[in-house]
């Protein structure tokens, strides 16, 4: 089933659960449950807006992993597609030896590590031994005045920064959030659900609706977190379009120019 449809459906069998089990309690509760909820009714208030509070932060936070992971990405790219660019101020022998470790690289990323990070299995081992040879394609440069050249230490820098944004995607590719955090996360959702029980209203078909769109928002959140916080998985996986792009134009021999890639997927 495709993820947006899943989400759809859990979302939906939530609602579903809800309403199912709010006219339970409505049946089977006493009346009187109404006037005690008059008294707890200030501390599951707070409750309320303390569990909004941690929803809403892990929402944000979330998000702006995700955004950080989308810039170390870019990062990636440039610095790729930069290697490629300096490289044209090197020797013919150098500079081909160069554009084919990048195009050899690109692919390995594109073609391995990122279904391996869509899997949790990264890093790919294909694209490891390819960052190795583009490091050796520079060791390799023996010409003093080459090495000499202000656009081999530019390159050296690009290659770190390279180097440096892989690591930061791949670490992106398998943090989560903690299992505790998760734990707190639903269980607050379904303690806000239970409040919404106990709340004497008359009509069923009022209280319902409250319980079903709280409960439905509620999974839309949480949904909404899991989402943001796998960046290389679907359906908000981070797609290596522009790198794609990039090497598409590295191979018909133009100089690779990266096109600018949307903040989202």
């Amino acid at each position: 089933m495709p993820a947006n449809l899943f989400s759809l459906a859990l979302i939906a069998l939530s609602m579903i659960v809800t309403v199912a089990v709010l006219l339970i309690v409505r049946r089977w509760l006493p009346a009187r449950i109404a006037d005690d909820f008059a008294a707890i009714g200030p501390s599951a208030a707070t409750f309320g807006v303390l569990y909004s509070v941690i929803l809403a932060s892990t929402v944000v936070a979330s998000w702006s992993r995700y955004e950080g992971a989308n810039e170390l990405v870019l990062d990636e790219e440039n610095a790729l597609f930069n290697l490629v660019r300096l490289a044209d101020a090197f020797p013919t022998a150098d500079r081909a030896l160069i554009r084919q470790r990048v195009a050899a690289y690109g692919h390995a990323v594109v073609d391995t590590e990122w279904p391996a990070m869509e899997r949790g299995a990264a890093p790919s081992p294909q694209a490891a031994d390819a960052i190795v040879d583009l490091y050796n394609a520079y060791a390799f440069v023996r010409d003093p005045a080459v090495r000499a050249d202000p656009a081999f230490a530019a390159s050296l820098d690009a290659l770190n920064q390279l180097d440096n944004a892989r690591g930061g995607r791949l670490l992106q590719s398998t943090r989560s959030l903690p299992g505790g955090l998760w734990v707190a996360l639903i269980a607050g959702g379904v303690i806000t659900l239970f409040f919404t029980f106990l709340l004497g209203t008359e009509s069923a078909i009022s209280h319902a609706s409250i319980a079903a769109v709280l409960a439905g928002f509620t999974t839309l959140l949480l949904i909404l977190i899991h989402d943001l916080d796998t960046p290389f998985q679907q359906p908000l996986q981070i797609s290596p379009a522009a790198l794609v792009r990039g090497l598409e134009r590295l191979e018909l021999g133009g100089t690779a120019v990266l096109p600018v890639a949307s903040p989202t997927p």
